[in-house]
């Protein structure tokens, strides 16, 4: 008897052991092959995504005849109803940027919806555009009092806007 409690009882916890230990090596190679199955169908995703400097080169702004974009960023503005005011502005290249660029200064009045609208058609447009500055307040009755936002009743939001767009080499 006292063979088997000495010989037997721990041969069944180590059999206990063994298992549990054969249970977790079952889970954590599931998890690998699941993880393998994730890679591989990131690895196809991403032979997919090829960078095309053609393509590239279409959504960037030829800096001495912006015309195309000036025009679109004011079709953008009539087509939520705002005053808008586009002009140049310098802007600073800074590492993180790839490309050149130039930069613009916009001028919105209008409600705060339609403008809300206007800069996230902005921001996902086609072009490569980066927001610099944005500065947004109400119209007041002195603001209304000056020629320029005259027509424009009080409490319009007044919006301030310099944007980075970057351009062709």
């Amino acid at each position: 008897m006292l063979v088997i409690i000495f010989l037997v009882v721990p041969f069944c916890s180590s059999i206990k052991e063994i298992s549990n230990q054969i249970v977790e090596d079952k889970k954590n190679l599931a998890s690998f092959k699941n993880e393998v199955q994730k890679a591989e169908q990131f690895e196809e995703s991403y032979q997919n995504l090829e960078i095309n400097p053609e393509k590239i080169n279409e959504f960037l702004v030829n800096p001495s005849i912006p015309i195309e974009l000036i025009k679109f960023i004011e079709s953008l503005g009539k087509s939520e109803n705002l005053y808008i005011k586009i002009s140049p502005a310098s802007v600073l290249k800074t590492d993180k940027d790839y490309w050149n660029s130039i930069g613009f200064s916009i001028e919105l009045v209008g409600d705060f919806p339609s403008t809300m609208k206007f800069l996230e058609k902005l921001e996902s447009s086609h072009y490569f555009i980066k927001t610099q500055k944005l500065h947004t307040r109400t119209l007041s009755e002195k603001d209304a009092s000056f020629g320029k936002y005259a027509s424009f009743p009080v409490g319009e939001i007044l919006t301030d806007l310099e944007i980075k767009v970057f351009t062709k080499d």
